[in-house]
C-alpha cells in the first residue's frame, strides 16, 4: 500500500537468520523485500539502522541501535528488558510477540511513517539523554577506580 521495501536484519546468530529466511518466503517479495548481510559491522548495522524510516524490532539490540541512529522505533516485546528500554526511550512497545496482530502492526508503523520526523526528534532527544546517563556513570566508576576505593568482590571458595 505504501510501496515500503523491507529490509530484515537478523540480530543474533545463528537463530534470527532461521527465522529471517522463513520470514522472506512468507512476504513472497524479493523486489521490496532483503536481508542484510550476515557478518557486518555494529557500525555498518547502526548505519543501515540509520537509514530506516521505520524499525519493528524483537530484539533488544536492534532498538537500542535504532535509538542510536534516531530512527523511529515499534518494540514487540518478548523480556522485561526490551519492555524497559522502550518505555525509557518512549518506542511504542506493540505487546508480547505471542499475540501481536499483524492489524496492531501496520496501524503503528502507518503512524510512525505518518509522524517519523517528530518521532525522530525526540528519539535523538531521549537517545542524547540516555548518553549523557551512562557517560556520568562512567565517570562516577572511573573515579572510584582511581580513589582506590573499589574492591572486586571475592570469588568464593
Amino acid at each position: 500500500e505504501r510501496g515500503a521495501k523491507i529490509l530484515l536484519i537478523p540480530m543474533h546468530y545463528p537463530g534470527d537468520d532461521q527465522i529471517t529466511s522463513e520470514l522472506y518466503q512468507l512476504l513472497d517479495a524479493p523486489d521490496s523485500v532483503s536481508i542484510f548481510p550476515k557478518g557486518r559491522s555494529v557500525e555498518q548495522v547502526i548505519a543501515a539502522i540509520g537509514e530506516l524510516d521505520l524499525l519493528i524490532g524483537v530484539r533488544l539490540h536492534a532498538l537500542v541501535f535504532a535509538a542510536i541512529a534516531t530512527t523511529p522505533a515499534i518494540a514487540i516485546s518478548y523480556d522485561p528488558k526490551v519492555d524497559q528500554f522502550a518505555e525509557r526511550m518512549e518506542q511504542v512497545n506493540i505487546g508480547p510477540l505471542s499475540t501481536v496482530s499483524a492489524e496492531a502492526i501496520w496501524q503503528e508503523a502507518c503512524y510512525h511513517l505518518d509522524e517519523g520526523d517528530k518521532i525522530r526528534e525526540r528519539t535523538r532527544r531521549l537517545s542524547t539523554k540516555l548518553r549523557l546517563e551512562a557517560l556520568h556513570n562512567a565517570t562516577l566508576a572511573a573515579e572510584l577506580l582511581a580513589k582506590g576505593d573499589f574492591q572486586p568482590p571475592q570469588p568464593s571458595s
